[in-house]
């Protein structure tokens, strides 16, 4: 039973994962891929800098998910 629930927890990611691979490559490819990351890095910066002042857990949460692609909501 152990495993099929760490199994269930590992699809939302795996299809995050899935689903903006292709999008972050392409943007790659368009843009330079130093640009994506460095772009990729100060967004998440500022979400989880916003996670500081946020008043309430849900708020936390749905930035979180934001800023490292999990399906939260």
């Amino acid at each position: 039973m152990i495993g099929v629930i760490q199994r269930i927890d590992f699809i939302p990611e795996l299809k995050s994962e899935l689903l903006t691979g292709p999008l972050i490559g392409y943007l790659g490819d368009k843009f330079g891929l130093k640009t994506v990351i460095i772009l990729g890095c100060l967004l998440s910066s500022v979400v989880v800098g916003g996670c500081f002042f946020a008043e309430d857990i849900v708020t936390i949460t749905i930035l979180w998910g934001v800023a490292f692609g999990k399906n939260v909501i």
